[in-house]
């Protein structure tokens, strides 16, 4: 597909010194989505760079490709101060042409932080405003698998995988090993995210081993579907447009999970409760799903 897209038209075997030597000059290849064939994206800009040092790649993923060379930037998802009020806005004006301009921008507010700052949440959610009110839309955020799930508006075009955000979930959750697909479902035990030791904690147990939560964990990072907190980078959590979607397509979660979970919490308040005041950290939300 780059060389036909750069017009070079050679025989398959040729077409990487044919690519090599067509992008002579500085240039850059832009590889995106990648995940959908990453060994695939790795071997081609690896072979690119040997055959052409003046080139450079830039790749998007959902996990790093894993290829020689390539320096990794993790984006988080969007805040309402790095673009979701602005692409919200955009796609409102899209799907509405009579989106006024005196909103309440506190519903705005609202609708880009229960979407997780997530861009295709966000798109989606702006363009049910062609048949809802930004009144009623705000109003029904909290049900993010009715807005969100199978049967919500959908892209009619683009890779199947992303025409709604259950399909772009489900298509990350089907990649996963058996282990991975399960440490996955038990983190859900989590709404507010969580240290690594909980996540150990409340992971193992039954057939799967610390190592194999702490393993599978690096690899749903990887992945982004567990991300980092902006505000304390040493704890992790689930997107609640993850979790719900988790839950609906891999659970329920085996009891012995939500009891480990509550004994965690148990504890954790209680060493919370003899600390002096002044050392105290706001507690991890705890919730008994």
């Amino acid at each position: 597909k780059v060389a036909g897209l750069i017009g070079v038209e050679v025989s398959p075997w040729q077409e990487m010194a044919a690519i090599a030597e067509a992008l002579e000059r500085p240039s850059l290849v832009v590889l995106d989505t990648c995940e959908a064939q990453i060994d695939a994206a790795a071997q081609f800009a690896e072979d690119l760079l040997r055959l052409q040092p003046r080139a450079a790649v830039l790749a998007t993923s959902r996990e790093p490709l894993g290829a020689r060379g390539e320096a990794v930037l993790r984006l988080d998802p969007m805040s309402i101060e790095d673009g979701a009020r602005e692409l919200f806005l955009t796609r409102a004006a899209a799907a509405d042409l009579t989106f006024a301009d005196d909103f309440d921008e506190s519903l705005v507010i609202k609708i880009c932080e229960a979407t997780d700052g997530v861009p295709l949440a966000i798109e989606l959610v702006a363009g049910r405003l062609a048949v809802e009110h930004l009144d009623d839309l705000a109003a029904s955020v909290d049900d993010l698998h009715a807005l969100l799930g199978p049967d919500a508006a959908r892209r009619r075009t683009g890779p199947a995988r992303q025409r709604t955000l259950t399909d772009t979930i489900r298509w990350s959750i089907d990649a996963l090993s058996d282990t991975e697909r399960e440490v996955l479902l038990r983190l859900t035990a989590f709404s507010g995210g969580w240290p690594s030791s909980a996540a150990v904690a409340v992971g193992s147990g039954g057939a799967l081993s610390e190592r194999n939560v702490v393993a599978a964990q690096h690899a749903l990072a990887r992945r982004s579907l567990v991300v980092t907190d902006r505000a304390d980078r040493d704890r992790q959590r689930l997107l609640d447009t993850v979790r719900e979607t988790v839950q609906d397509l891999v659970g329920p979660i085996d009891d012995s999970v939500l009891d480990r979970h509550m004994m965690w919490a148990t504890e954790r308040a209680e060493a919370i409760e003899r600390m002096p005041i002044a050392l105290r950290r706001p507690a991890y939300t705890v919730e008994r799903a």
